[in-house]
């Protein structure tokens, strides 16, 4: 299950400008200090969500045609190697992945749907956390596309991309991916906001340093 090099199409080269990094500092901390109040209740609501939507590893092997010992790896595998191509976050792809797992503990899973799944699983993903579907969004950049930072959002996969990834129009297409995301948010019961890991360990220096990185890179002359 690989993932081959899609031929460049229309290529968009916006020019975008740092974020100020004391105005991005300043932004997080109020943010902070705005939430502080409440952290305890966030940190209880992350947990409890965590615990309700945990996949079922039990059902998960009873897969009777996709056991994961046998599968998961090429799968799984897959999966990045899409992710990666697609230019989403780290976050979308382990999102991806949690999706996946907690609808293969509700439905059997056929090897021939498998990509099809795993696939409109990240596309759920990267709409699910706020990615950005711009024309200029070809790789991985802030909202609205004219600064770097604060927070980097994910570039939202399009269909094409998906169905060229899953070896093309002669197994899937778009009507396909759209019946199968309205079946996995049915599975789900549309309840695909679950908490993410960095939800759980990202702290405010941390995502100051997230910036301060950004910034240094946009800083950087352009070795092109």
């Amino acid at each position: 299950m690989s993932v081959s090099t899609i031929p460049q199409g229309l290529i968009v080269k916006a020019e975008q400008i740092p974020y100020p990094m004391e105005l991005s500092s300043s932004e997080i901390y109020i943010h902070l200090s705005s939430l502080n109040e409440y952290k305890t209740d966030f940190i209880k609501d992350l947990i409890e969500k965590s615990r309700k939507h945990k996949p079922i590893t039990k059902l998960i092997n009873q897969q009777p045609n996709m056991p994961p010992q046998m599968t998961r790896h090429n799968l799984i595998t897959f999966l990045f190697q899409l992710s990666t191509v697609c230019n989403v976050t780290d976050t979308v792809f382990s999102h991806a992945v949690t999706l996946y797992d907690r609808y293969s503990s509700k439905r059997i899973v056929l090897p021939e749907q498998s990509k099809l799944v795993v696939a409109t699983c990240l596309w759920l993903s990267a709409k699910n956390l706020g990615g950005c579907d711009h024309i200029i969004n070809e790789y991985v950049i802030p909202t609205g596309g004219r600064f770097y930072g604060p927070t980097p959002r994910a570039r939202i996969p399009k269909i094409n991309e998906l169905i060229y990834y899953c070896g093309g129009k002669k197994h899937f297409n778009k009507s396909m991916f759209l019946q199968m995301e309205r079946h996995i948010l049915q599975t789900l019961d549309w309840n695909i906001v679950t908490p993410t890991l960095a939800d759980l360990v990202l702290n405010i220096d941390e995502n100051c340093l997230l910036q301060y990185e950004w910034y240094k890179r946009a800083l950087l002359p352009n070795k092109n």
